[in-house]
């Protein structure tokens, strides 16, 4: 990941030389080297992204893996009166659609423009920047405190709608599952007609917090654009008189427009990711406070081993 990161805050140095170059700023002779250097730098940067998307989604399915066999443990060594107050259905919810949004967040936040890499990439961004450009670096850095500033207060007010979501999607699931297994009964007690109700008001309560939590996203992509516009209306203008003036080089100018942009989807993705990991810890806080609302039985846990229990039997058997 820091390999993959530190050749894309290098690319843009290179591609300001290219179009130094072009502008005649830099001499001819330097376009062959600038241009080879920048295929190294995207070949590079490839080859280590292809590496850590590989290893982060091992390292994500192992994790899934392992939070799935410890609910269904403990969801094993619940007491009878446990099952007789939730639905089966609903509890293989927790397995699939609850656990499942932690996979997505592994899944989806490998690539480069969210997750670590992203962080990764905002950081040092603004680390190049005052290196090379201490005039110029401000403005970026406002970009970050900007974005930092409104994802925190997304996170803050928006916590209960994503467990709201969370726990409205799920009884969907749990309510389908449930009717579609017994669909026998349900027809041989007529109860089409209120299983279907049934299901439509799990799906409007599953609407409205949809609604909700769309309402809220929008409010943080609109706050979030504000934040990219003033940053590049602050660096045209502001870095062009510094150009203008002799303050600054063309090609740190170029540059500082590169991480600019670079820097705006980086930023674009921690906050996604922040989003994704709102909801996958709702999730998980979901299934924990079902699970340990009640007293297991001790016997049961006695008699279905941990996974490191079971890991060290299957080293003895070895």
């Amino acid at each position: 990941m820091l390999a993959a990161s530190a050749v894309v805050l290098a690319a843009p140095m290179f591609s300001s030389r290219i179009i130094e170059c072009f502008i005649g700023a830099r001499p001819e002779a330097h376009f062959a080297r600038a241009l080879a250097t920048l295929c190294s730098l995207y070949l590079g940067e490839a080859a280590f992204t292809f590496v850590y998307v590989r290893c982060a989604c091992a390292l994500g399915e192992e994790v899934v893996a392992s939070l799935r066999r410890d609910l269904f443990r403990a969801l094993l060594t619940q007491r009878v009166r446990f099952f007789d107050e939730h639905k089966s259905a609903e509890l293989a919810a927790l397995l699939s659609v609850e656990l499942g949004t932690v996979r997505t967040l592994v899944v989806a936040n490998a690539s480069r423009d969210r997750g670590f890499r992203a962080a990764c990439e905002c950081v040092g961004t603004v680390v190049v920047l005052f290196a090379v450009a201490p005039k110029l670096a401000p403005v970026l850095a406002f970009a970050v405190m900007s974005f930092a500033i409104v994802t925190a207060k997304f996170n803050r007010k928006t916590g209960a709608l994503f467990a709201m979501d969370a726990k409205a999607q799920g009884a969907v699931s749990a309510s389908a599952a449930a009717t579609l297994g017994s669909v026998r009964t349900v027809r041989s007690f007529g109860g089409e007609a209120k299983a279907f109700r049934a299901f439509g008001v799990d799906a409007e309560r599953a609407r409205t917090s949809g609604v909700a939590l769309s309402k809220a996203r929008a409010a943080l992509e609109c706050a979030n654009r504000g934040c990219i516009y003033l940053s590049l209306v602050v660096l045209y203008t502001f870095g062009g008189y510094l150009v203008k003036s002799g303050q600054v080089p063309v090609g740190v100018y170029l540059a500082a427009v590169g991480y600019t942009f670079g820097l705006i989807f980086a930023t674009q993705g921690v906050v996604n990711t922040a989003a994704d990991v709102k909801a996958a810890s709702a999730a998980l806080g979901r299934a924990r406070d079902l699970v340990t609302a009640r007293t297991p039985d001790p016997s049961l846990c006695e008699l279905i081993p941990t996974q490191a229990q079971a890991g060290e039997v299957g080293e003895k058997r070895v």
